[in-house]
């Protein structure tokens, strides 16, 4: 038997979407797929934390509907979908945050139109707002006790500012002191705005189709708001020990405020997360997990949202070897900026990155999640096509001289959570 020759990963065409622009001036975005028995309606509002007028209001009111609306209470609307295979979800993020739900492609127009009024008729209820509340409670409480979420939020906090939308952390007072009338006013002010999207994916029928689209062509849309952000405070070369919940385990963070996914240094900079430990061959984890044995997991995350990105390095180590995994990073750092990338490397890291991104467009859904997530961004669909051919065509000496400017530790603000 004779094995296949392994072949280098090659960039691939992104497959066409449909875009319409409603009468109203909402934008809907069609993904089909005849192949699939079933679809996915989401509707996204620019009501995240960007919106916010009070802290902790965004995810809140989105939380919210899930609860009783028009007409109905929770419980029911639970069971109208639960009863045709599906269900309700949301989601609350930094600018965005949007509802929505997967059916079989036969129950889509009855579906909608039971989504459509919960998403509209909201009964934003007191003793509704006290159960989210004590939920998100909870949820606190269980972050509260690890170090990891600690060392984490030490580290927005300090990159973006305290104040800032993507830097403020959510407090048992923030959550308390939110009432329904903030809820209401967060909603009327934030929702059903012009820069609102629909993204519908799957297999709808003809009618179906026409169905949804005339629904949609009738709500009433507001022009859209503009938001007064607080300056985003960027300190450099900040280092900060925080109380940790395990003092025999530590956690740190290593990061900096880094540009959104339409800079030019984007290619560059998801380039260096990769390499320095975005997958598990990267340097940082051949070092100090393969070699050095200071940690079991050691990586590094690149998160960008429309106004700014943040990346930062996460480990976990002995409270006692705290010292010797920050000088170990540090070493690795340097001798990365000090020697640029080998062929060999480069070309691993490249393909590594190219096949990787097959997983963000391989079916209906995927393509869905990668849609929203660019246009929440500001990104164009293209701009996965457009990041391939910058990673294939990078050079090691043009890469090198951006892990200079980013990759410096002075640079760095570092957290430990002990």
């Amino acid at each position: 038997m004779q094995i296949p020759a392994i072949k280098s990963p090659e960039i691939f065409p992104l497959p066409d979407i449909q875009n319409f622009i409603l009468d109203n001036g909402l934008q809907v975005y069609y993904i089909e797929d005849k192949k699939v028995n079933g679809i996915k309606i989401e509707m996204n509002f620019a009501a995240g934390r960007i919106a916010e007028a009070r802290h902790s209001v965004s995810e809140l009111c989105c939380e919210l509907f899930k609860e009783s609306a028009a007409g109905q209470s929770g419980y029911d609307n639970s069971l109208y979908f639960e009863s045709r295979g599906s269900s309700l979800y949301t989601y609350n993020g930094m600018d965005y945050c949007g509802i929505g739900f997967f059916a079989l492609s036969g129950f889509a127009t009855e579906l909608f139109n039971r989504f459509i009024e919960i998403v509209t008729k909201p009964a934003f209820r007191v003793d509704e707002l006290e159960k989210v509340q004590k939920r998100k409670l909870e949820k606190l409480n269980e972050v509260l006790a690890e170090n990891d979420s600690l060392s984490y939020r030490s580290l927005t906090a300090r990159v973006f500012g305290r104040n800032h939308p993507y830097g403020y952390n959510s407090t048992v007072h923030s959550i308390q002191d939110v009432r329904i009338s903030h809820v209401m006013e967060h909603f009327t002010q934030n929702y059903f705005t012009t820069d609102s999207f629909v993204i519908l994916a799957g297999n709808f029928d003809s009618q179906s189709m026409q169905s949804i689209l005339n629904a949609l062509g009738n709500l009433k849309i507001k022009p859209k708001l503009s938001f007064n952000l607080t300056k985003k405070i960027i300190r450099q070369g900040y280092e900060r020990k925080i109380n940790g919940v395990h003092k025999q385990q530590s956690s740190v963070k290593m990061g900096l405020q880094v540009p959104t996914r339409n800079h030019p240094d984007f290619p560059s900079i998801y380039f260096m997360h990769i390499l320095c430990g975005g997958y598990f061959h990267s340097r940082l984890n051949k070092n100090i997990r393969e070699r050095q044995g200071l940690t079991y997991y050691i990586a590094t995350a690149l998160e960008t949202s429309a106004q700014a990105g943040i990346f930062y390095i996460t480990a976990e180590t002995a409270s006692k070897q705290v010292p010797k995994l920050l000088t170990q990073v540090s070493k690795e750092l340097t001798r990365m900026i000090g020697q640029p990338l080998r062929g060999a490397e480069m070309t691993m890291i490249r393909n590594y990155i190219i096949g990787n991104m097959i997983q963000f467009y391989d079916e209906t859904f995927a393509k869905a999640e990668t849609l929203r997530q660019q246009l929440i961004e500001g990104a164009q669909w293209s701009s996965g096509y457009t990041l391939m051919k910058q990673i294939s065509q990078m050079k090691a000496g043009d890469l090198n001289d951006k892990i200079k400017e980013y990759l410096l530790v002075e640079k760095m603000i570092t957290i430990i959570a002990e």
